[in-house]
């Protein structure tokens, strides 16, 4: 009868309601409010740096730049370990702590530079409350994306492509007094150890010549 609902109206109302849900669904990749996400992640937050070896990872990169990076970073007396993509960053990084990353802003394959760091913040976020500094990640970025003002703002400093060592030493030195954690918190009635003063932090982007 008139009354009764045709049988393709029950389908449709349900279709136009996806829709609406879809519509309406953060976008995939969005990082959600810190309240209702769920940490299902491992991030290993670095801790005082007193007695062991700055740790750097090297994600991306190619194995000449790699091979590049990795014998300057050694002469600075970081350990380092090279992955190929970000997922493998993402990985590493919650299997052990790192006090700093240099990224390819142009992955190979999987996420890029831009995404990768996007989601260390996020899972930072989530991991220190809100609070708590950063680990340094630096864009290895080529001649003509230096510039890019989102690669500006997202990293913590890039390194263009001719790399100058004296850029990366300095830069690399900076970011770690920015970044250095707090002491161990020392025994009772024992001061606690004196830092060098921190530096001050580096602009938001330091290139290397060419």
């Amino acid at each position: 009868g008139r009354g009764e609902e045709p049988a393709g109206g029950s389908k449709g109302s349900s279709t136009a309601a996806s829709f609406e849900r879809a519509a309406t669904a953060e976008p995939k990749g969005q990082k959600l409010e810190t309240s209702e996400a769920k940490i299902d992640f491992a991030f290993k937050v670095a801790g005082p740096r007193e007695g062991r070896k700055v740790a750097a990872l090297i994600v991306g990169t190619d194995k000449g730049q790699a091979m590049v990076l990795k014998a300057h970073l050694t002469k600075l007396k970081l350990s380092t370990e090279t992955v190929g993509t970000g997922s493998e960053a993402l990985d590493k990084i919650g299997e052990k702590p790192f006090d700093i990353v240099l990224c390819a802003s142009e992955v190979a394959s999987g996420m890029t530079g831009l995404e990768l760091v996007r989601e260390i913040r996020r899972r930072e976020k989530l991991i220190r409350g809100g609070g708590g500094g950063q680990m340094p990640v630096i864009a290895i970025v080529s001649v003509k994306t230096k510039d890019d003002p989102e690669l500006q703002s997202s990293f913590s400093a890039n390194f263009c492509k001719p790399f100058d060592r004296t850029v990366i030493d300095s830069t690399i030195q900076s970011l770690l007094a920015a970044s250095e954690p707090p002491p161990a918190a020392a025994g009772a009635g024992a001061a606690a150890p004196k830092r060098a003063a921190t530096a001050p932090a580096p602009a938001a982007a330091a290139t290397g010549g060419g």
